[in-house]
């Protein structure tokens, strides 16, 4: 007879192996520490973007993110869906004492960094599912994770997409504090894919020990956004279109 472990170990690896069917994989860049509003993409055609964990929508270098409260253990907002495996909490003070690049950011800016979503039991699984895709189309993705207060240092969170992974510091230690931990900013991580249905899953689980190991970890999310762009081919077309313009027009000059 098998054991209980056994068969529920057998349930999660199917209930992933599902989930990750239906999740075109995704091509991460290296993750970044947070410094300018020039963190967020905005040359593609927006499909979404929210300020997680608060109903306060802000503007970043002319990309709208707009409010996403959550609330017990599912939210829908537009095409965009967050659960978790325990329930939400939102705080608005992941910016508390915040030094170094901080007062650098706009002031829009650090409303999207210090407003977050986090579980309020560890260890907590978020899933993000984005519906309403282009199969076929190609998609940038953008999500940022800050914690610039003591129990943000050593906290990362995994955040998967298909068959990739990265991770992301909640602070890098850039601050003016203790070591640099105190007042520091977190990271955000592009990662590009092309649509293999209407819809991409992402999850998120919190890793690491905060505040010097006197924390556990902390499933978060403070923003995210997906932009629509070309194929490669589209842009070589354009690009070629563009230089028999200015070729003809050369030529009747």
């Amino acid at each position: 007879m098998k054991t209980p472990w056994k068969s529920l170990s057998l349930v999660a690896f199917l209930a992933a192996t599902l989930a990750s069917s239906h999740a075109a994989t995704i091509t991460w860049a290296t993750p970044t520490a947070i410094t300018a509003n020039s963190d967020v993409y905005n040359s593609g055609t927006l499909v979404m973007a929210y300020n997680v964990g608060t109903s306060t929508s802000t503007t970043v270098n002319g990309v709208t993110f707009a409010g996403f409260s959550t609330s017990g253990s599912s939210t829908t907002v537009g095409n965009a869906t967050l659960s978790t495996t325990t329930s939400f909490g939102s705080y608005n003070g992941f910016g508390e004492g915040a030094t170094g690049v901080w007062p650098t950011l706009s002031s829009n800016y650090q409303t999207l960094l210090t407003n977050s979503t986090y579980a309020n039991s560890e260890p907590g699984t978020f899933t993000l599912t984005l519906s309403g895709l282009t199969n076929g189309q190609n998609y940038v993705f953008q999500i940022w994770q800050n914690d610039s207060r003591n129990y943000g240092y050593g906290r990362e969170s995994l955040v998967t997409g298909g068959a990739n992974s990265v991770t992301l510091k909640y602070n890098v230690g850039n601050g003016t504090g203790w070591l640099g931990y105190v007042g520091g900013t977190g990271q955000f991580v592009t990662g590009t894919f092309t649509a293999d249905s209407t819809s991409q899953v992402f999850t998120i689980l919190g890793t690491g020990s905060g505040n010097f190991g006197v924390a556990g970890p902390s499933t978060q999310l403070a923003a995210f956004q997906l932009q629509a762009v070309p194929e490669p081919t589209t842009w070589a077309l354009l690009g070629a279109g563009l230089t028999v313009v200015t070729i003809f027009r050369r030529r009747r000059a």
